[in-house]
C-alpha cells in the first residue's frame, strides 16, 4: 500500500488531518466466550464456504491512497472465503481469506460477534471466540476503503476519507455468513499439505534493502529461481531471486467419497497485476487465481466447486512480475498460479491430522515493548509512531512524482528517540536542517491516529503451525519470524505458513538493516526499527505456549474511527458517480480491464447491453450485495441455454464480464447499467448470444440478442 501516491503531495495529509477533525463514531460491542462442541463422530472435520462481498459502486477503493479510485463497477467480484478446521474434540478454527486491501483489529471484532449473535443456530451449539477466527486480506487495491477502525487509514488508504459505518456492517455481517456456513458444512474429512517452488511470479522490488540482511543469500539460493531480465523499475537481475518462490496448499477432502471440497494456498506477494488506473472492483491476482482454479476443478470433481481461499503472506518488499499492469499481465500470471495449483491439488502430500490448539493475544500493544537480544543490550520500540518521508516516494515499483528533495527513499534526519534517524513524512530537510524541527509529523500522528495495538494469534493443527503477521512483512522479516516459530514450538520452519494482513494492520513490518537505509518499507514502519522483532519475538511465546489453549473469554471492543462528514460518501451510485460514458475507449478506469489483448475485438466492438433500475443504496438491512448477477446464453436451433467455457458458465467469474454503472441522466431516482463482454477466441461467431442478468432477489431478464460474425477480429 502507498500511502502518498504518484503524483501526491504531503502536504495534502494536512488537509486530510483537519477533516478528521470533523467528528468521529465508536464502533463497539462485545464477543462472546467460545463454547467447544465435540462432534458426534469423533473425528477430524472440515469445511468450506464463499459468498459475495462485493458492495455497490460509488466507494473509493483502497490502498493507492490519493490516486486511488472511486469504482464505477466491477470486474471480479470480491469474496470472502471461508475454511474450518474442528478435531476430534471439539476444538475449531475458522481461516478467512477476503478480497479486501485490509483488515482491521474493528472489523475481525465485529465479525467474532456478529457469526455468534446472528448465525447461531447454524453453529451447532458451537460459539466460536475471537481466538477461533483468522482473517486475512489478499491486499487487493481495487476493493473498497473507508471501513477500517484505525483514524490513520481511514484518512490516508483512498482518494477520498472518512468511515462509513454501513460499509463496515455490510462487510463484517457478509464475512461473517461465510464463516457460519463453513461451520454448517462440515463433516468428517481428510486434510492434507504440499507445496512447491514456482518460478516467473515473485521478484523483490526492494534490492538494496533486502541484500542488507545477512540472510540474503540463503533466500537467494533456497528460491531456485532464475535471474531476470533487468528493467527500468528492476534493474537488479537477482530481484527474481530475492523472494520466496514458495506455494503451498492444504487439501479438504471428503471422507465419504473423496471429493476435494476445499483448499487453502499459501504465498506471498503484492497482488497488483493491475495499474491504480482501473475505476472498478476487482479482486485482481489472488481472486482470479482462486475463482480460476475454483472454475476448473469443477469438472472431474463430482460436480462440486470447491472453495479455494488464497492467503497472502510476508509480502512487504514482493512484487508480481508484471510488465505493465494490464489485463494481459493479468491473464498472463493467473494462468501461471493455476497452472501451479493445479499441480500441487493433484500431487501426492503430507496428511495433516490431530489434535487443534491456539495461542491468542487479543490486543498486543506496539509502543514501547522491551527487545531481547542474546548476550547484547535490549531494544525497545518507539514511543509513538511516525511514519518516514521514504513512503513518499513510493515503493519501487510504483515511483511516485514528488520532487526529491521532499520525499526519496534513504532520506535521513537528526536521530530520534527509538525511531533512529527516520526523518518524518511531513518534515523538509533543507540545508541539513530539518524544517519543522521532528513535530508536524508527529501532531498529525496525534490528530489522526494509526493503530496502537494488534491482536496475534498461533494455531496449531496437527503438525503445522499458523501464525498472524498484521500487516505486510518483509520477506527476510518473515523467515526470520518462521524460524523462531518453529524453534519454539519443536518444528520445521517448512511447517509453519504465516497469514499476512491478519487480523490487523499496522502497515510495513522490516527487519532491523532494512529499516537502517528507509526505504520505502523500512519508512513505513510505524515504531522504529525493532517493531518487527518485537512482533516476532512474542509470535514465538505464544507458539511456545502450544499445544495448550487461551482460555475462553468474553472481550468487549470498541474502537473510534474518525469519520470525515465533509468528505463522507455517498452511499448510492447516482450520487457518487458520473454518467456512464458514450465508450469504455473514453474511459481510462475501464480500459485497463476491456483494452485488447491478441485474439480481441476492439474496444469499440465488444458486445455491450445498459439497462435502468431504480437505484440501490449499501443498506444495512440487505442480505446480499445490491450487485447484478450477468452471464452469457447462446442459442441453439430451438433453445436458449447458458454459455459455457472450459466446462464452465460463462458468467461474471470469468474475468470477461465488466459491469459499469452511472447515475441516469433523466431520471435522478434510477441508475444506468452496462455490462461489456470480452468473448473468448473459442465461441462460435455465426451464433446468437445475449446477456441474461437480475439485481437481488429480482427475476432473470434477458437483453436483446447479438451476433460476433460481424466483428473482426
Amino acid at each position: 500500500m502507498s500511502l502518498v501516491s504518484r503524483g501526491a503531495h504531503p502536504i495534502g495529509w494536512i488537509a486530510c488531518a483537519l477533516f478528521a477533525l470533523t467528528g468521529c463514531v465508536q464502533i463497539s460491542g462485545v464477543v462472546p466466550a467460545r463454547v467447544d462442541v465435540a462432534p458426534e463422530s469423533a473425528t477430524f472435520r472440515a469445511g468450506a464456504a464463499r459468498i459475495d462481498i462485493t458492495p455497490t459502486p460509488g466507494f473509493a477503493m483502497g490502498g493507492h491512497s490519493r490516486l486511488g479510485q472511486v469504482s464505477r463497477g466491477f470486474w471480479h467480484r470480491l469474496h470472502a472465503r471461508a475454511l474450518y478446521f474442528e478435531d476430534a474434540s471439539g476444538r475449531g478454527v475458522s481461516l478467512v481469506a477476503v478480497d479486501l486491501w485490509s483488515v482491521s483489529e474493528g472489523l475481525v471484532a465485529a465479525v467474532a460477534e456478529r457469526v455468534n449473535r446472528a448465525h447461531d443456530g447454524e453453529l451447532g451449539g458451537r460459539t466460536l471466540g475471537q481466538e477461533q477466527i483468522i482473517i486475512s486480506a489478499s491486499h487487493t487495491h481495487q476493493s473498497p476503503a473507508l471501513y477500517s477502525s484505525d483514524p490513520f487509514f481511514s484518512a490516508f488508504a483512498g482518494p477520498r476519507s472518512g468511515f462509513d459505518p454501513d460499509l463496515h456492517a455490510f462487510l463484517a455481517r457478509r464475512i461473517a455468513a461465510a464463516i457460519a456456513e463453513a461451520v454448517r458444512t462440515a463433516e468428517p474429512a481428510h486434510v492434507s499439505m504440499t507445496g512447491r517452488r514456482v518460478s516467473g511470479l515473485f521478484r523483490n522490488r526492494s534490492m538494496p534493502a533486502f541484500r542488507d540482511n545477512p540472510e540474503a543469500g540463503a533466500v537467494m539460493e533456497e528460491s531456485g529461481a532464475e535471474a531476470c531480465v533487468p528493467s527500468e523499475l528492476f534493474p537488479d537481475p537477482d530481484a527474481c531471486r530475492g523472494v520466496d518462490t514458495r506455494v503451498r496448499a492444504l487439501r479438504i477432502h471428503r471422507s465419504r467419497d473423496g471429493l476435494l471440497v476445499g483448499a487453502g494456498v499459501f504465498l506471498a506477494a503484492h497482488p497488483e497485476a493491475i495499474g491504480n488506473a482501473l475505476a472498478v472492483y476487482s479482486a485482481d491476482f489472488f481472486g482470479a487465481l482462486a475463482t480460476g482454479v475454483e472454475r476448473r476443478r469443477r469438472t472431474g470433481n463430482g460436480g462440486v466447486e470447491p472453495v479455494v481461499a488464497v492467503f497472502n503472506g510476508p509480502e512487504g518488499d514482493v512484487s508480481l512480475r508484471w510488465t505493465d499492469q494490464s489485463r494481459g499481465d493479468l491473464q498472463r500470471l493467473t494462468k501461471i498460479g493455476i497452472d501451479a495449483v493445479e499441480a500441487l491439488l493433484d500431487a501426492e502430500g503430507s496428511r495433516v491430522a490431530g489434535e487443534i490448539h491456539r495461542a491468542f493475544a487479543p490486543s498486543e500493544r506496539l509502543s514501547l515493548r522491551r527487545v531481547e537480544r542474546e548476550g547484547r543490550r535490549a531494544r525497545w520500540t518507539a514511543a509513538l509512531p511516525m511514519v518516514g518521508v521514504g513512503t513518499g516516494a513510493g515503493a519501487e515499483d510504483g515511483p511516485s512524482k514528488i520532487a526529491p528533495f521532499l520525499a526519496a527513499e534513504g532520506t535521513f534526519g537528526v536521530s530520534l528517540p527509538l525511531q533512529g534517524s527516520k526523518i518524518g513524512a511531513l518534515d523538509v530537510r533543507l540545508f541539513g536542517i530539518t524544517i519543522p524541527p521532528f513535530w508536524l509529523t508527529r501532531l498529525m500522528m496525534l490528530v489522526v491516529s494509526p493503530p496502537r495495538s494488534v491482536p496475534l494469534s498461533v494455531v496449531q493443527i496437527g503438525d503445522l503451525r499458523l501464525a498472524t503477521l498484521p500487516g505486510e512483512f518483509t520477506t527476510v522479516l518473515g523467515r526470520r519470524i518462521s524460524a523462531r516459530i518453529g524453534e519454539a514450538a519443536g518444528v520445521g520452519s517448512d511447517q509453519v505458513m504465516l497469514l499476512g494482513l491478519g487480523q490487523g494492520y499496522a502497515y510495513y513490518f522490516a527487519t532491523p538493516e532494512e529499516y537502517a537505509l528507509q526505504h520505502y518499507e523500512g519508512a513505513g514502519m510505524l515504531y522504529g526499527p525493532w517493531s518487527g522483532t518485537w512482533v516476532a519475538q512474542r509470535l514465538g511465546r505464544l507458539a511456545s505456549q502450544l499445544p495448550g489453549d487461551t482460555h475462553p473469554t468474553e472481550r468487549a471492543y470498541r474502537h473510534r474511527p474518525w469519520l470525515a462528514a465533509a468528505l463522507q460518501p455517498e452511499r448510492s451510485v447516482q450520487s457518487s458517480l458520473d454518467p456512464i460514458p458514450v465508450g469504455p475507449s473514453r474511459d481510462p478506469g475501464l480500459r485497463l480491464a476491456l483494452a485488447p489483448q491478441p485474439g480481441d475485438l476492439p474496444l469499440d466492438q465488444l458486445p455491450s447491453a445498459c439497462v435502468q433500475i431504480k437505484a440501490r443504496r449499501l443498506d444495512a438491512k440487505d442480505r446480499r450485495p445490491p450487485m447484478p448477477r450477468v452471464q452469457i446464453q447462446s442459442k441453439s436451433p430451438v433453445e436458449w441455454s447458458d454459455l459455457r467455457v472450459d466446462g464452465a458458465r460463462e458468467n461474471t467469474g470469468s474475468g470477461r464480464i465488466v459491469t459499469v454503472a452511472g447515475p441516469a441522466l433523466d431520471d435522478p431516482a434510477h441508475e444506468d447499467w452496462c455490462f461489456f463482454w470480452i468473448p473468448p477466441e473459442s465461441v462460435d461467431p455465426a451464433v446468437s448470444y445475449r446477456f441474461r442478468y437480475a439485481f437481488l432477489d429480482d427475476d432473470w431478464k434477458n437483453s436483446d440478442a447479438f451476433r460476433l460474425g460481424a466483428f473482426q477480429r
